[in-house]
């Protein structure tokens, strides 16, 4: 059952930084926010506000066509890559556009914030271009190759995933380090998503299997298999997006709808919400899973719960989400359209 004090219910309809302000002065309201239950239970209350259009998500303008991509930097501020070939800097406290970023000749369609801060998009140019996360200025480039599906740095190395194939830079030169391919694939397998955890690299590919590799030795660890027979879906589910998730967990969004928990590499629970491809996932305050689909849904799951709640917002596909470090949701979809939560 979902319960807020009373004072806190009309909390539902502002904006998070303006109730962690105010939790911040009043002693009452800090109390009762650091309590577990009421965190959780605010968290339902806000995404049912949002799913019976109680209340209304706030919208950015500034893409002409398909948002595929959206990070928060170190900076604080959230960057949008679009098939517009461009890269937009906004701000997240008032919406306001503050940088638009060129460079990339066609579709970029991801974006990955490195540990120094600086910002990695790579486009279907083949171009990994290298953004400072300070100033903006465009300060490296690494040319991979076709069309780059995913791109994850750590303090050494960037990763970025192409083709069947995962490509190894040096951050610090830019030469590529080493490839590596997944051998155990058929040919024709597609590298789609890639995860960091520590010196473990997850790498899902267009068969619906993930591969674990060393970030360090470039070795392939072990490949999580899915239990394929609990869907009836087809084989080759291709693993679109990749995040860590609450507890230790590796959470997959496929091409079927379907989001799979793995624990310690084993699958132990299957989301079951969406009716066409997992695009997106984002892991928010209290464990809650939010996951954006080609069927143009936010579903939002609260911890422990399988059944989600369902947003409908988005004309289009919801490619890319984003959370700030304050719990303020981005999200952005094929229309172009950026809204913010």
């Amino acid at each position: 059952t979902l319960w807020l004090p009373d004072e806190l219910l009309v909390l539902i309809f502002v904006r998070v930084g303006i109730i962690h302000a105010t939790a911040r002065v009043c002693k009452r309201w800090k109390r009762i926010c650091g309590d577990r239950e009421v965190q959780e239970a605010f968290w339902s209350f806000r995404w049912h506000a949002y799913a019976n259009e109680q209340a209304m998500p706030r919208k950015f303008n500034g893409h002409e066509k398909n948002l595929c991509a959206l990070a928060i930097g170190l900076d604080g501020n959230l960057y949008s890559g679009s098939a517009d070939r461009t890269i937009k800097v906004w701000s997240t406290q008032d919406g306001a556009l503050l940088r638009t970023l060129t460079g990339h000749t066609d579709w970029v369609r991801t974006l990955a914030v490195g540990p120094e801060g600086n910002i990695y998009s790579g486009a279907d140019d083949g171009y990994v271009r290298v953004w400072d996360g300070t100033t903006s200025e465009l300060v490296g480039s690494i040319f991979v190759g076709g069309e780059i599906n995913a791109v994850i740095a750590n303090d050494t190395w960037l990763y970025t995933c192409s083709g069947r194939h995962i490509q190894v830079w040096d951050r610090a030169s830019g030469r590529q380090e080493t490839t590596m391919t997944n051998d155990m694939a058929e040919s024709y397998t597609t590298a789609w998503s890639l995860a960091l955890d520590h010196d473990k690299l997850y790498a899902g590919y267009s068969d619906g299997t993930i591969c674990v590799w060393s970030a360090s030795q470039f070795k392939r660890l072990s490949t999580l298999v899915p239990e394929w027979n609990d869907s009836g879906r087809k084989r080759n589910d291709t693993v679109f997006v990749l995040a860590l998730g609450p507890n230790g967990s590796l959470l997959s969004g496929l091409e079927s709808g379907l989001i799979r928990v793995w624990v310690d590499g084993k699958e132990r629970k299957v989301l079951r919400g969406h009716t066409s491809g997992v695009r997106s996932l984002v892991v928010g305050p209290n464990g809650t899973i939010i996951s954006g689909s080609q069927d143009k849904t936010i579903c939002v799951w609260p911890p422990g719960c399988l059944e989600p709640i369902v947003i409908r917002r988005h004309r289009q596909t919801v490619r890319a989400l984003a959370l700030s470090a304050n719990g303020r949701l981005f999200s952005g979809c094929y229309a172009g359209s950026l809204l913010t939560w």
